[in-house]
């Protein structure tokens, strides 16, 4: 029985870089155009802005209260 193709494909955004520079920029607008397309609303791009500075000050909660301590 001959498989045939997937419908959804993957995208791994840990693999190594391309090796070279054109390539990685080309990779690089391809995932950022990907992740764009799958916010729906205008909402959904605040929301993850907001819950990014929200992360960021969390993290650096995290290492100052790391940095006392040592």
């Amino acid at each position: 029985m001959k498989q045939s193709k997937p419908i959804i494909t993957t995208v791994d955004f840990l693999k190594e870089k391309e090796q070279d520079p054109k390539l990685e920029e080309e990779r690089l607008k391809n995932e950022a155009i990907t992740i764009l397309k799958s916010y729906s609303h205008i909402w959904d791009i605040l929301s993850e802005l907001f819950q990014n500075s929200i992360d960021a000050i969390d993290q650096n909660k995290k290492i100052k209260v790391v940095s006392k301590l040592s």
